[in-house]
């Protein structure tokens, strides 16, 4: 057929007329015909006739004979002549050779007759029932890939392999049997015998045959452990025995007899050379051949020289229990192999882990440290350091000094001699006395804790806190305590009231008395205070004596004194005084004090008068309540009865050079402060002072004083008024000036290289800057060059330039003739904007046709650069749109839109948008053109080049899938356009969902274009089916016109 024309006429697609078939006409186009007017070969005629309808067949169905037993359609001359057929002999005179042969019909020689009987008879096949498809005891089938089913395969020949990590992940696998898993976590792997893979039993192990050890160490033979086979790092270490390390081991060595190697060491060693050697009498000698017993030996410092007089060994010697004396070659039989070390095959090398240190067996000169070893050692880690930096004789006590921690007491030999009696106590300084023996004592006496000096009263205790201390043993110097240094324990008759008692050990309670009698009316207060481990707990009470009752109002309270809970009972003696009492615990002092008094109807001695009020006892009283203080955390509120001070000032004894000094933190914050940054550290690379908040540098301080009087602050400076006035001619700062008007200053902001600022802002130097918040309209210009406004704002509050004129206040006003937004003519120059020239701009000009090449130019271009104005090459690009002719000059022609893009200093070419009215090409449309109607003029062409194309592959089953479709007639909802012929893409989207598109909005599409290709196919398989049965057709004709032209009923 012509190829031309190989296409299906759309007239016929739009006939919508059923029971038509396609076949191709004279032209070799598809058409859809009628099957009635189908023909094929007429058997008596040998013509064409009409192919048998059903309505035919039925006819003859309806019309057909009947056979007869004994009757038959045939004359009997006809019966006769059949009769005769079988006496038919062939004349001699036709040879085999004139019979024509087909392929149908061929003779066979001798040989291959006999070879075709030797072949095996008939298989005996037997036409399987469909019901036995795919079925247990039937027959297998195919796919639709034309193999066979994977169910249909045994599972044995399906084998893959999996690599997991644990036991877990294993028995977590969907695997069948015979599949592989290779455990990560084992270096073994496992092969599932059983079907169900979540059953660790169905799994079984590959087990690999164990070769014998080779070598171990590369010696072979009964194996014995030698230096060497490990090293350190290679031996797990356990809780009890542990690895000292490299400066461990030498601090254990240093440390065994500190005083003994003290003694031993050489007060001094003269300096030797690189030749010589130091000789037991402590003498420096030359070394040589003769110095080490190689008289023999000609040189000794020749690396490679070999012994040429040996040529035996002197004595016998032994390796693995070999004996041999050198005289002839030694061979070493190996007894036994070794089959795995460690379970390791092959040639083994030592590992980490092989053994761990309760294995090893220590030596004379090789020994774990124990655990408490291990703690002194870490704690002596500078003792060998200094160790080698002193030097000593025999008999004589070590030099220097160094530091070292030291525990031990007078009763311990080998410690240091303490104060017996306080040796337990806290808050102690060692020191040397009078015959140079180290002694313990307070820190803050000279000769111990016997009282007899000044108390300091500040001091740091260890938790880096200032304390006001004042302990129990010192009472007596500051004057504060009782002639008695006991406390009555639950005495009825209580002690007068005093400042401060003192006790030496715990108390089971103290009664303390006020000089109060409740038979006259009184308010009372006061304050009871506990000394704990040199801190104080202060509680404060309150109360009302009352006069008509004769009785005390008794509040009770329970004071954290340290880690005890010390309970404060108010009441009343048999005396008729007030009292406080306090239950035992283990404080060291107690003092009342702040004790203060008055009458109902006198003034207190804090100006308070006491009068009687009606109003109802512990009624609600509408305040604020605030937290109580725990006395426990006194720590933190530390007070002070005097000022700390110094006549001379607070200095370090000492700075860090080019690094920081903290000069004081919040607490323990140690970012948060104020530091001094020494040199290099500093602003500027110089000496600095910062005020940091979280990070204590001096780059991230908030506020820095510079060494040259610059601060820098990261932040905004603000002020209720602020006035730096610069006045000598240099221009730096703000300055502000009087003569306000309505409380504003004339000048506001003002930068000059001068100081004759004259009348109204004058200047006589090259230029100024001013603001004008209020004055003489005269006065509002911001620059200014000598006598000359560069640029001016006018006192009416219009900006006026040399060619705008224009509100600036509020919002853009209204365009009108002489007042709109334009932009000067440029140099009409497209080279002027070139890409990455101008960052981040928005440029319009102005582009003359003539000048810059004539016909087909432009007449305006917006240049567009968000160029960052740094990177270059791989930042973003510039773009300009032009407007252009599309020919001629000034305005003749077509206009049209252009747009390219460039980077650096490169523009790229053009892209026309508008083209002579009309649109140009597209390369691609991304999604769906929509819309009521697509009307073209020209064809339709669409890209189909094989060199985009990937992954091709035929479309299967097509006319089942097609036969599995229907095509429709339906009327638009949308459009309420009748009678459109179609698919519904729901129903199509089931056999050809590849012709079905779904778009963002969920609704379905048909790609109709894509459908000619199936249809293409389906025509294709409908013309093989019809020449097969073509053939068909003409091999059943050949063989009627045989049968009949053989019985002569033709």
């Amino acid at each position: 057929m012509s190829t031309n024309h190989n296409r299906i006429k759309v007239a016929d697609l739009e006939k919508n007329q059923p029971d038509k078939i396609l076949i191709t006409n004279v032209d070799g186009e598809l058409e859809f015909i009628d099957p009635n007017i189908f023909f094929v070969n007429d058997l008596t005629t040998g013509g064409t006739a009409k192919v048998l309808t059903a309505e035919m067949g039925k006819n003859l169905q309806n019309s057909k004979v009947d056979k007869v037993t004994g009757k038959n359609l045939l004359s009997d001359s006809e019966i006769a002549r059949l009769g005769t057929l079988s006496n038919y002999t062939h004349p001699s005179s036709h040879a085999p050779s004139i019979i024509a042969q087909d392929p149908s019909n061929r003779f066979v020689s001798d040989i291959e007759k006999s070879t075709w009987n030797a072949k095996q008879s008939s298989l005996g096949f037997v036409p399987e029932n469909v019901a036995n498809k795919n079925v247990a005891n039937g027959y297998a089938g195919l796919g639709t890939d034309g193999k066979l089913i994977s169910s249909q395969l045994p599972s044995i020949t399906l084998n893959d392999t999996f690599v997991i990590a644990s036991q877990a992940a294993m028995l977590a696998l969907q695997v069948q049997t015979g599949d592989l898993a290779i455990r990560t976590d084992l270096n073994k792997s496992f092969i599932l015998k059983g079907t169900n893979p979540a059953v660790l039993a169905d799994w079984q192990e590959l087990l690999t045959p164990t070769s014998a050890v080779t070598t171990v160490f590369g010696r072979n033979g009964a194996i014995a452990a030698q230096t060497g086979d490990y090293n350190a790092d290679q031996i797990n270490e356990t809780t009890t025995r542990k690895f000292q390390s490299t400066n461990q081991q030498i601090f254990n060595d240093a440390t065994s007899s500190i005083q003994a190697q003290l003694n031993a060491k050489e007060q001094t060693i003269a300096i030797g050379t690189t030749a010589q050697y130091l000789r037991g009498d402590k003498t420096w000698q030359t070394l040589d051949k003769t110095k080490v017993g190689l008289t023999n030996v000609d040189n000794t410092t020749d690396a490679s020289k070999n012994v040429l007089s040996s040529t035996k060994l002197t004595t016998a010697r032994t390796i693995n229990g070999i004996s041999f004396d050198g005289t002839a070659n030694i061979t070493i039989p190996i007894n036994s192999a070794v089959t795995t070390v460690f379970g390791r095959n092959g040639a083994v090398t030592s590992q980490t882990g092989d053994y761990n240190t309760d294995q090893i067996s220590e030596t004379a000169t090789r020994k774990f440290q124990t655990a408490n070893q291990q703690s002194f050692n870490d704690a002596t880690s500078s003792i060998q350091t200094q160790l080698n930096s002193k030097a000593s004789t025999a008999g004589a006590g070590a030099s220097g000094t160094w530091p070292i921690n030291v525990t031990g007491n007078a009763n311990t030999a080998g410690g240091l001699a303490v104060h017996s009696a306080t040796n337990n106590e806290s808050n102690k300084i060692v020191r040397t006395d009078s015959n140079g023996y180290i002694q313990a004592g307070w820190i803050n006496t000279v000769s111990g804790d016997n009282g007899s000096n000044t108390i300091n009263r500040i001091f740091a205790s260890n938790d880096q806190y200032l304390r006001y201390y004042t302990p129990a043993n010192f009472i007596s110097t500051l004057g504060l305590a009782t002639t008695t240094s006991s406390i009555p324990s639950n005495a009825y008759s209580g002690t007068p009231v005093a400042t401060y008692f003192t006790t030496n050990g715990v108390v089971s309670g103290i009664k303390v008395k006020l000089p109060f009698s409740t038979s006259s009316g009184k308010m009372v207060s006061f304050t009871v205070r506990l000394y704990q481990s040199y801190e104080a707990y202060d509680i404060q009470f309150s109360g009302y004596l009352y006069e008509s009752i004769d009785n005390w109002y008794s509040p009770k309270a329970v004071m954290i004194c340290g880690t005890s809970s010390i309970n404060a009972i108010m009441g009343k003696d048999s005396d008729g005084k007030a009292y406080v009492w306090l239950s035992g615990g283990s404080y060291s002092g107690a003092a009342v004090f702040n004790v203060v008094g008055g009458y109902n109807t006198a003034d207190w001695n804090t100006g308070w008068s006491i009068t009687n009020d009606a109003s109802t006892p512990n009624q609600a009283l509408n305040t604020t309540v605030y937290p109580t203080l725990n006395t426990n955390n006194y720590k933190n509120y530390s007070a002070f009865s005097g000022v700390v001070s110094s006549g001379n000032g607070y200095q370090t004894a000492a700075y860090l050079v080019n690094s920081r000094n903290r000069i004081w933190s919040f607490g323990n914050a140690d970012g948060y402060g104020l530091s001094y940054f020494q040199g290099t550290s500093g602003q500027y690379g110089t000496d600095s002072i910062g005020i940091h908040f979280g990070n204590s540098t001096n780059a991230s301080s908030k506020f820095i004083f510079a060494g040259n009087g610059d601060l820098i602050t990261t932040g905004l400076t603000t002020s209720a008024s602020l006035g730096i006035a610069q006045t000598n001619g240099n221009g730096q700062g703000l300055s502000l000036y009087s003569s306000a008007v309505s409380g504003k200053p004339s000048y506001g902001l003002m930068f000059a290289t001068t100081s004759n600022y004259s009348t109204h802002g004058a200047v006589s130097g090259d230029w100024a800057t001013y603001l004008t918040m209020d004055g003489a309209n005269n006065r509002g210009w911001i620059f200014r060059l000598t006598d000359t406004n560069v640029a001016s704002i006018s006192a009416t509050g219009v900006f006026t330039g040399s060619t705008f004129v224009g509100p600036l206040a509020g919002n853009a006003d209204t365009a009108t003739a002489s007042r709109r937004l334009s932009f000067v003519d440029g140099p009409r120059n497209l080279s002027d904007r070139l890409p990455n020239t101008f960052a981040r701009t928005v440029n319009f000009d102005f582009v003359n046709a003539a000048t810059v090449g004539g016909s087909g130019n432009y007449g305006g271009v917006m240049t567009f650069a968000p160029w960052d104005g740094l990177s270059s090459s791989t930042g973003d690009s510039s773009y300009q749109l032009a407007f252009r002719n599309e020919s001629g000059i000034n305005g003749s022609g077509l206009p049209g839109l252009r747009l390219r893009k460039g980077i650096d200093t490169a523009w790229g070419g053009w892209y026309d948008m508008l083209h002579s009215g009309n649109y140009a090409a597209f390369s691609a449309f991304s999604g769906a053109i929509t819309g009521a109607s697509l009307t073209v003029t020209g064809d339709v062409t669409a890209f189909s080049d094989a060199r985009v194309k990937e992954n091709i592959r035929p479309i299967a089953n097509v006319i089942e899938r097609i036969q599995a479709s229907r095509g429709i007639v339906y009327d638009r909802i949308d459009t309420k356009q009748k009678d459109n012929i179609g698919f519904i893409a729901q129903e199509l989207e089931e056999t050809f969902p590849e012709l079905v598109l779904t778009r963002e909005d969920g609704t379905k599409a048909v790609k109709y274009q894509n459908a000619v290709a199936v249809l293409f196919e389906a025509i294709k398989g409908q013309q093989t089916q019809i020449e097969k049965q073509q053939q068909i057709i003409e091999e059943q004709n050949n063989k009627m016109k045989f049968i009949l032209e053989h019985l002569n009923l033709k």
